[in-house]
């Protein structure tokens, strides 16, 4: 969970241009694990499909998501299937953001996915069972805010976790 750093001065409201976030992207697509971390990118952590790196763009702290199936030793098919799925869970952040409960996205398609940085700790499941009540009801808040808002069309139909298991089980076999 996070906080939106447009709440605030509006000082980063701005966009960053379609030119910049192609660029790191590019910087950083090809990156696997054990590579060396591009110049002036630093690792936050990593997922299925998608390294995260932390960098500055113009004295603005961005999030640069990207998509390595492939190098990661996948087929291409599900290459091809993680580069949609990719783009239907950049889909809710791109939702989280508008609606002020998480960062702004400023790019996100099949390459990867640039946002604005969200100083912090990441929230673990023990902190969600701390028995720290105000924390829940800032959880709450903001999951309750997400969940008002109308689904993302990409996100539509049967749920995402059952179609895209669908989807990589044939691909892995």
């Amino acid at each position: 969970m996070g906080w939106s750093v447009s709440e605030g001065d509006g000082s980063r409201d701005e966009e960053v241009p379609p030119e910049a976030c192609a660029a790191l992207i590019k910087a950083v697509v090809h990156t696997g694990p054990g590579d060396d971390v591009p110049a002036g990118f630093s690792a936050l952590t990593t997922g299925f499909a998608n390294y995260v790196w932390c960098t500055a763009w113009q004295s603005r702290d961005l999030v640069c998501k990207t998509d390595i199936v492939e190098e990661a030793g996948y087929s291409s098919n599900v290459s091809a299937v993680g580069s949609k799925l990719y783009v239907r869970v950049g889909s809710v952040d791109v939702l989280a953001g508008q609606c002020g409960v998480g960062p702004k996205v400023h790019s996100c398609g099949p390459a990867g996915m640039v946002m604005d940085y969200l100083p912090g700790r990441t929230l673990e499941e023990a902190d969600v069972h701390s028995g720290n009540q105000r924390l829940l009801e800032a959880i709450a808040e903001r999951l309750c805010e997400l969940h008002r808002q109308p689904v993302p069309k990409s996100t539509k139909g049967e749920p995402m976790l059952w179609r895209t298991m669908d989807k990589m089980l044939p691909a892995t076999v």
